[in-house]
């Protein structure tokens, strides 16, 4: 179980991060969006915290919100993809 704090701290989290993801889908109209990140992993439940602010704060009459899945590698997918990135640069 969370503390107030850790809970107040928490929900400000996911809301700034449903603000991000809601920014990105007005921009580029996703299909989709992958995360990853220490907050992917347990004990967090990101998607449905992040599902459910969403879901509460805006209302999409005529389009859907995009899925959020969580990137297999977890909390290792940002360096992953930062060498990836690096790698093809220097090829």
């Amino acid at each position: 179980n969370l503390t107030d704090l850790e809970l107040a701290t928490r929900n400000e989290i996911i809301e700034n991060i449903s603000n991000g993801l809601l920014s990105l889908f007005e921009i580029f109209d996703n299909e989709a969006f992958v995360l990853g990140g220490t907050m992917s992993s347990e004990p967090f439940d990101l998607i449905e915290l992040l599902q459910r602010d969403i879901k509460s704060r805006y209302k999409f009459p005529s389009r859907n919100f995009p899925e959020i899945f969580i990137a297999s590698q977890g909390e290792d997918s940002g360096i992953i993809g930062a060498a990836a990135l690096a790698f093809n640069e220097s090829n």
